[in-house]
């Protein structure tokens, strides 16, 4: 059966789901957003997305394909999120 997860990356939480090919979510991790830092937050992202993989007992490579919801908007030439909403500096780099 084919899966996918999403992400959500926001300003107070950060949270990862897996959905199966009905659209059901089977499995779902949130944490408080960290936004001291680019870093942290990126820590806050990894950790919940391996935590939702760790719970299903998921490797990544048999997810279909992930999708990231982020604030603002994103420059997906140069990998890098422009004018977010939550704080972490000029721009958040991935």
């Amino acid at each position: 059966m084919r899966k996918a997860m999403g992400v959500d990356i926001g300003g107070t939480k950060v949270a990862a789901a897996i959905i199966d090919e009905q659209g059901r979510i089977t499995h779902r991790v949130q944490v408080p957003s960290d936004t001291s830092s680019s870093e942290a937050m990126l820590e806050c992202v990894v950790g919940v997305i391996n935590a939702c993989l760790a719970e299903a007992g998921v490797d990544v490579s048999d997810l279909t394909g992930i999708g990231l919801g982020i604030p603002g908007k994103v420059d997906s030439l140069n990998g890098v999120a422009i004018f977010q909403i939550i704080s972490l500096g000029r721009s958040f780099r991935w």
